[in-house]
């Protein structure tokens, strides 16, 4: 998390991918930070991976590291497209606190868990559900009041899951669950994952 530029603006020597000079300052104290910083981006990646909504605040005070520093490494986790933040379905509201972070891939959220457990698999629902809309370009927005939907697509409205009773989500809303068949009932479509991820 650190680069190392020359007085006259370059990244490299004269030829592409000459980083010689980058020896010049690299040292004990360097290497020191080094490790501290990639020690840090791993346990708020085990963090996320396990957590549904997180703030910044909340990282830094159950980990012990500087709200600063959480900040950048969850900024380079969204550059190198590891995860995401999901914005609110109402576009003007600004995320002070909680953010809705997804994985890019489900993989990746199961593989830095040891435990596998249910809300893990929920979560990971969650991540495939956004890969499938991300990779056919379609945007789209979390509902962080949680009043009878997960996430909204242009004007649809989807939960993710189903865990919520049938009082509890919102009339017309599409279920996306680990089912087997597309089901019709108490005026909510129930769609397999499997099926939505054939989208295009």
């Amino acid at each position: 998390m650190w680069n190392v530029i020359t007085l006259d603006g370059f990244f490299e020597g004269t030829q592409n991918w000459d980083l010689s000079f980058h020896n010049v300052i690299w040292g004990e104290e360097l290497e020191k930070l080094s490790i501290e910083q990639l020690k840090n981006a791993e346990i708020i990646i085990k963090f996320l991976s396990s957590s549904e909504k997180v703030n910044y605040t909340s990282i830094s005070t159950n980990l012990g590291v500087k709200r600063d520093m959480v900040v950048k490494i969850i900024d380079l986790l969204e550059k190198s497209d590891l995860i995401y933040i999901v914005q609110d379905v109402v576009p003007t509201r600004e995320l002070r606190s909680n953010k809705k972070v997804l994985f890019s891939s489900p993989g990746i959220r199961i593989a830095l868990n040891e435990v596998n457990e249910s809300s893990i698999i929920g979560f990971s629902r969650e991540d495939m559900f956004g890969l499938i809309l991300k990779n056919s370009g379609i945007k789209f927005a979390y509902n962080y009041k949680q009043d009878g939907y997960d996430y909204l697509v242009k004007t649809v409205k989807f939960e993710i899951g189903k865990n919520k009773t049938k009082n509890s989500i919102s009339k017309g809303t599409i279920v996306v669950g680990d089912y087997l068949d597309v089901e019709y009932k108490n005026h909510t479509l129930h769609v397999p994952m499997f099926l939505f991820a054939l989208i295009d």
